[in-house]
């Protein structure tokens, strides 16, 4: 029993030692003495098991939290780079952990029960405490922006989620629409059931396929909300089982590429404003992001995101994963998650090798045809343009 009381005691000095150094407290003068209003720490909690410390306190009125946001360098200082602290109105959960996350190497099986109930599962990775970090993009979270410098381990990371949503729904539930202007990731796809048509790697083939995706949002408005009057994709399956629509999602690397093609980017925009509703969403990919591609409706619409190692602040603010800039190179596969709030997550690997083994029960020999279809798409694409601009000619 005094034993736990002197640790905590001397656990509590810690904290105010740090709240010291950084000036973290009120002063005022009473007569010629000076008094100090420091934060009140209302608990402390040592996990040996979990390597784990836990401190809640509360700062004193007029003592403004983003002052305390601003130092997180001094609790850095103090208690090492594994801590996480968080905010409700004037009262902290400062939380240290004794290690780093571990590196996790990729297994379905693993995620299997925490993604069963859901519709369209993320599975992130895993956090400090270990926990296995999962959402639904059909359930609030629509879309994803994933950035990160060459090797920080962000196409690993692309690899892995669409890798677990094919082993997840049938082909038939889930449309996938791939785009690849950097001719390097999405090889290990081809010829995937549940990819519709051709991966797209020239930018014309690229604009074609999300013309294809805007064509099909624009089918679904109106047969969900114009024929039938509903809200969205989850009423009108529920109500038409033997004709359900399957979820579309569309996955763009380097999508920064596009900055110049502006038809593109419009479609982006609407898809990502209006595709939600109608079942359809976005995973969008850059190494390098880029403020004038992101900025309207896709910075608006796109608010779940993952910040691998980024090259400096500038970027990190681009892509709305403050933190990002301080993830060194050793920690491959970690990335800020910018969602509900920021947290630390480290990504689980899917070796290429085994990413093969994985998608083979999954892939089709498709008719020559049928594989070249999005290229023919592309150049109907283009005739509608050229009739629209110059006119058909009529036949003499």
């Amino acid at each position: 029993m005094f034993k736990d009381f002197f640790l905590k005691q001397k656990l509590k000095s810690k904290l105010l030692q740090t709240f010291r150094s950084g000036d973290m407290y009120l002063t005022y003068k009473r007569d010629k003495n000076t008094r100090y209003i420091m934060p009140i720490i209302h608990h402390v909690d040592f996990n040996a098991e979990k390597e784990k410390l836990v401190y809640v306190f509360s700062i004193p009125f007029g003592l403004d939290p983003k002052e305390l946001k601003k130092k997180e360098w001094l609790f850095e200082q103090q208690f090492g780079k594994n801590f996480d602290l968080k905010q409700e109105g004037k009262k902290f959960t400062l939380s240290v952990y004794g290690q780093s996350i571990k590196e996790v190497v990729y297994d379905y099986e693993k995620v299997k029960d925490a993604i069963e109930k859901m519709e369209l599962p993320i599975v992130g990775g895993y956090d400090l405490n270990n926990n296995v970090i999962v959402w639904d993009m059909a359930d609030g979270k629509p879309h994803l922006l994933i950035a990160g410098e060459n090797g920080s381990g962000k196409s690993a990371q692309i690899r892995q989620l669409l890798a677990t949503l094919i082993q997840f729904k049938k082909p038939d539930e889930l449309h996938l629409y791939l785009c690849d202007p950097k001719f390097t990731e999405f090889h290990l796809f081809e010829n995937v059931e549940h990819v519709q048509g051709s991966i797209a790697f020239e930018m014309r083939h690229i604009y074609a396929t999300i013309q294809n995706v805007k064509n099909e949002l624009d089918k679904r408005k109106k047969i969900i909300g114009g024929k039938h009057k509903m809200t969205g994709i989850l009423q009108y399956n529920k109500k038409f089982k033997e004709k359900k629509l399957p979820y579309v999602l569309l996955c763009i690397d380097e999508f920064a590429q596009l900055k110049k093609e502006k038809d593109a980017i419009d479609l982006i925009e609407i898809i990502s404003a209006q595709g939600r509703a109608f079942g359809i969403f976005l995973i969008l990919s850059t190494q390098r992001p880029d403020a004038k591609v992101m900025e309207g409706l896709i910075k608006q619409n796109i608010t779940v995101r993952m910040g691998f190692r980024h090259a400096d602040l500038i970027n990190s603010r681009i892509t709305g994963t403050i933190g990002a800039e301080k993830l060194s190179i050793e920690q491959k596969g970690r990335f800020i998650l910018k969602m509900d709030e920021m947290l630390e997550v480290q990504a689980p690997f899917l070796d290429e090798e085994i990413a093969v083994k994985v998608l083979e029960p999954y892939k089709i020999i498709r008719k020559e045809n049928e594989a070249n279809q999005m290229q023919s798409e592309a150049i109907d694409v283009e005739c509608v343009e050229v009739e629209e601009v110059f006119g058909v000619l009529d036949d003499e």
